[in-house]
């Protein structure tokens, strides 16, 4: 039981970490689009 426990917790940190660096990728995008152009 603990072991799922720690499993999903591990799931949540990596998408909360993928999400965060989405977010971090398409706010880089949309400034250089912005300062190129």
């Amino acid at each position: 039981m603990q072991k799922e426990c720690n499993k999903k917790v591990k799931n949540g940190r990596a998408i909360g970490l993928t999400v965060f660096v989405t977010d971090m990728i398409s706010t880089f995008v949309t400034f250089a689009t912005m300062s190129h152009f």
